[in-house]
């Protein structure tokens, strides 16, 4: 038997949350674009101007590996988070600069990581988030297919 998990188009918005030791263990929520094809993560925020306050896009992978990220035609930093699939995170990159000409930098994380999350640069300093931290995402809904 093998099962797949098929990510269904969310309904409603989706939200990252963690509690923020710099709120007092308040959770603090970012509500996030959530991006699975391989076109639009290939593209993620380039071209784009900002974020806004507390938004982010969401990468959702089919499997657990080191995905490798960089910020060519990027026009803003961003903090990079990768997050495994207990919603753990496995590793942070903060203040990511863009990168207007080849070659740029690519961030890698140390561990597997099955989402990774971008948000405004010093967010993750700004709420005290640490790797080994730990994240709900709310909104997403996995349907499973057995074949």
């Amino acid at each position: 038997m093998v099962i797949f998990y098929v990510l269904q188009r969310p309904q409603q918005p989706v939200q990252v949350c963690s509690a923020s030791p710099a709120n007092g263990g308040a959770n603090v929520c970012v509500n996030v674009e959530v991006v699975s094809s391989k076109k639009d993560t290939q593209r993620g925020l380039q071209g784009r101007k900002g974020l806004g306050h507390n938004r982010g896009i969401l990468f959702v992978f089919d499997r657990d590996d080191r995905y490798r990220f960089w910020m060519k035609d990027m026009k803003f930093p961003i903090d990079i988070i990768w997050l495994d699939r207990q919603d753990r995170i496995v590793a942070i990159n903060e203040n990511v600069p863009p990168c207007p000409a080849d070659p740029c930098p690519v961030y890698i994380p140390p561990a597997n990581a099955r989402y990774v999350l971008e948000v405004s640069a010093g967010f993750s300093r700004a709420h005290d988030l640490k790797p080994g931290g730990r994240v709900i995402v709310k909104g997403i809904r996995w349907t499973k297919l057995q074949t």
